[in-house]
């Protein structure tokens, strides 16, 4: 019923693997205990210049918004000065938020309140050099994110929010999208390699690295053509939730959706089909949001991929949903 990642399987294979799980009519996952509670943090994409100063009005993912489970908005948290916010972080205790630009590292309170800059510059003032992909500690006190300088060669480092001293980490592959584990262990996090099939193409693939002895193990099958991405992690650790794309592009493919893996025996099941990303927890695990790509709509649905529920946010357009308790 379930499919084990990190076999050396071919892409046929994992498809049928796919399809029969999701066929399965024996959850692995038990379905949530209630109705889902609290809110979303969203980003609001709008277009973007990127020659100008970033403002409201030219950049993408400015819009910080908090909604309703109905997609209705509640307030605007953008910073000031505005600027793009993706990725956005939250905080295990949901009191702060996260995210980067340029080199800067920002935090401010998840009500909006107090924003500022963790970070400095590690290179001189001329030489270009980007922080991205923060992501907490489970206690709240540090961020780890992913940096490059002049030359792009990444490096790693966790800086204490407090008294931002910084730590460089020795992370040796090339992760981003990172997600650290509830319990502080490990970091999933999401690594770029080009396409068994075609060397013009880039996809990528799942890793577990260990942060005491930086072991790394491939959580996804790194030979087929099948690219994961965004692992998010259950408020208990037990599941890793993310998206997997075949890049057929017919919507219908039976890899793509949201997974959720258990971390204990790396069995996996399909919750939902479709071109879906960004899965985001609900803070008692019961619960997923993720945007749906094929409606242009945040989504809602049980941890066993039941309850689907489309919010309806026209006219504005909001993505990467970020789940905040009540």
């Amino acid at each position: 019923m379930d499919t084990d990642f990190r076999s050396s399987v071919g892409v046929a294979v994992l498809v049928s693997m796919a399809v029969t799980a999701c066929g399965s009519s024996e959850a692995s996952i038990a379905p949530p205990d209630g109705p889902p509670t609290g809110s979303l943090l969203v980003l609001e994409t709008q277009a973007c210049n990127w020659l100008q100063p970033p403002d409201p009005n030219k950049c993408d993912w400015v819009g910080l918004v908090r909604i309703g489970l109905d997609g209705e908005p509640i307030e605007e948290l953008a910073p000031e000065p505005p600027m793009p916010m993706q990725p956005l972080a939250l905080a295990p205790d949901q009191r702060l938020v996260a995210w980067a630009w340029n080199w800067e590292l920002g935090v401010m309170e998840v009500d909006g309140g107090v924003p500022r800059v963790v970070t400095r510059k590690l290179l001189a003032e001329n030489l270009g050099e980007s922080a991205m992909d923060p992501t907490w500690s489970p206690d709240g006190s540090e961020i780890l994110f992913r940096w490059v300088g002049a030359n792009r060669d990444p490096s790693w480092y966790r800086i204490h929010v407090l008294t931002e001293e910084l730590t460089e980490v020795p992370i040796p592959i090339d992760c981003r999208a990172m997600a650290w584990s509830p319990d502080g262990s490990t970091l999933a996090c999401q690594v770029w390699r080009q396409s068994a099939t075609d060397p013009n193409v880039e996809i990528s693939d799942l890793f577990q690295v260990d942060l005491e002895t930086f072991d790394v193990t491939p959580l996804t099958n790194v030979d087929d053509a099948v690219e994961a991405s965004a692992p998010a992690w259950s408020p208990d650790g037990r599941w890793l939730a993310f998206a997997l794309a075949s890049g057929q592009g017919t919507g219908e493919d039976p890899v793509d959706g949201i997974w959720v893996m258990d971390v204990e025996t790396l069995e996996t099941q399909r919750l939902l089909p479709g071109g879906i990303d960004a899965p985001t927890w609900s803070p008692d695990g019961g619960y997923l949001a993720a945007y749906d790509g094929d409606q242009g709509r945040v989504i809602i649905f049980g941890r066993d991929g039941s309850g689907l529920t489309v919010l309806d946010h026209e006219p504005r357009q909001y993505i990467w949903p970020r789940w905040v308790g009540d």
